[in-house]
């Protein structure tokens, strides 16, 4: 096998393994973020089921969990790959990935009837919350992280290649102003 298909090959697989990591780290920290957000509006969840803003409350945590997990996506991409990728862009897929979970995919919180609310009811938010952020995490981390890779490899290929091109010129240089090119013009 020669050294390009090889190299595709370990491209691929590191590829593969980032997702497969980030997926993972995704679905955790979206679990732990997710519980300890959903917790606050679980202190309060009589008032906001009464007052009607179960679906407020719901955007309003999906939005907060899509923020801090695409900043903190990208934050470990530009640890992990070294690269200084704005973290302005992790924020706005995290928005973009809540928006779409919390009106296509998962839905909000909805109590029809306030008066059956009793009091087990208090752990609807953090479940919630808890479920919405493994789905937030679970999309960002390995979008973000396979980006990072991507251009990683893009980053190195394009250096092998613009060294290798400069290693040519440098060869050209060199054969044009040798010294045995000097002695055979000058005779």
């Amino acid at each position: 096998m020669d050294y390009g298909a090889a190299n595709m090959i370990g491209n691929i697989l590191k590829i593969i393994a980032t997702l497969t990591i980030c997926y993972f780290l995704g679905l955790a920290f979206g679990a732990i973020f997710g519980i300890i957000l959903g917790g606050i509006p679980s202190l309060l969840f009589h008032e906001i089921v009464y007052s009607n803003q179960t679906v407020l409350m719901s955007i309003i945590i999906s939005l907060i969990l899509g923020v801090l997990l695409g900043f903190l996506a990208m934050q470990f991409v530009n640890k992990i790959f070294s690269t200084n990728a704005k973290p302005f862009i992790g924020i706005l897929l995290g928005i973009a990935v809540s928006l779409i979970i919390v009106f296509v995919l998962d839905g909000v919180i909805d109590v029809s009837v306030p008066n059956l609310i009793n009091q087990p009811m208090h752990i609807f938010p953090i479940i919630y919350s808890g479920r919405v952020g493994c789905y937030i995490g679970g999309i960002i981390f390995p979008i973000i992280g396979a980006s990072g890779v991507i251009f990683d490899i893009f980053a190195s290929y394009t250096g092998a290649r613009r060294n290798k091109n400069g290693l040519e010129e440098f060869r050209k240089f060199l054969s044009k102003n040798s010294p045995n090119e000097e002695k055979r013009t000058h005779r």
